[in-house]
């Protein structure tokens, strides 16, 4: 059985058994008990979330050409998001660099704004723990002086492990090294690690906002699990994490005795929000142009006027 099918089963499967839990009955009364007052600013707040993920991304490309432009971006850039939320650990969004003229470059800025992503993840994890009283003080600490140390030194390691990797194989040469590391000297990521951590905080204040649509009434302190909830993001497991996200979100929140069926309806229908209609309506309208950017619709209709007109070839 393919790798994709069985991600699909497992998907299902987990959504299956966390309808079960949560019950249907109450998943249906909470969806039809949403309060349009509390829905609409959630929703709203989608343009906004959008707008800074493809901002901290052209942050970074735009620092390696200046070939790039920010309204260009977007479509390409919601194609990508589409193609990740089936592929394994979202790498399918790396195809975002094939738009940029220097594709090595792309995918080395991809994966960068991957690992500060998860580092703002991890900080904002962190401080989740901090409050739930679950890991030894020292614990934190520790990891806290990672990601510090991570985040001052990044630079140095990547330049340690090139030097390394030129030693032993010989690749890349001086003169690629040389480049590379000029070109590392100059790359700045702080625009890209604000705009993630607001990213993060947009998904979890619009989380907050469902679960006052569907009358949970809940206390702020709730949003404490929220960061935790988001590792479900890069669980390879699932398709675009969906089962992993709601199963952790909806067991987290028991202890603050959230009403199951709203943690449940609130994360699920975040996600459709923010990572799932605007990216498959970017690739459906794709679809539906032709490599000279008229639609299928428009194409015919051009070619029998042409045809319409006496003498001409």
């Amino acid at each position: 059985m393919k790798m994709p099918l069985i991600r699909w089963l497992v998907t299902l499967t987990v959504l299956a058994v966390m309808l079960v839990i949560v019950s249907p009955g109450k998943s249906i009364e909470a969806l039809r008990a949403c309060d349009w007052r509390w829905l609409l600013p959630a929703i709203g707040l989608m343009p906004l979330f959008l707008f800074a993920r493809v901002m901290k991304w052209y942050l970074l490309v735009r620092q390696v050409t200046d070939d790039v432009r920010f309204v260009p971006m977007i479509p390409g850039y919601l194609q990508a998001m589409a193609l990740g939320l089936i592929t394994p650990g979202r790498l399918g969004e790396v195809s975002r660099a094939w738009t940029i003229k220097s594709t090595k470059h792309g995918v080395g800025l991809f994966f960068l704004e991957k690992a500060v992503e998860a580092g703002c993840l991890a900080a904002l994890c962190l401080l989740s723990l901090a409050t739930l009283d679950v890991l030894p003080a020292w614990v934190l600490v520790v990891v806290g002086c990672a990601l510090v140390t991570v985040a001052v030194a990044w630079k140095r390691a990547i330049r340690w492990l090139g030097r390394s990797a030129n030693r032993v194989f010989g690749r890349p040469s001086e003169q690629a090294l040389a480049e590379f590391e000029w070109a590392l000297a100059s790359l700045k990521v702080g625009g890209c690690a604000l705009l993630s951590v607001f990213c993060l905080i947009v998904f979890m204040v619009q989380a907050y906002l469902l679960f006052h649509s569907m009358g949970a009434d809940p206390p702020i302190r709730v949003m404490r699990f929220l960061p935790i909830v988001l590792i479900g993001n890069w669980v390879p497991v699932t398709v675009g994490g969906f089962g992993a996200r709601e199963a952790i979100a909806v067991f987290l929140m028991r202890l603050d005795r959230m009403p199951e069926a709203v943690v449940l309806n609130s994360i699920l229908l975040v996600t459709l929000v923010d990572l799932v209609i605007l990216p498959f309506l970017a690739v459906g309208l794709k679809a539906l142009r032709l490599p000279g950017g008229r639609s299928a619709r428009e194409t015919p209709a051009k070619t029998s006027q042409a045809e319409s007109v006496p003498g001409k070839v």
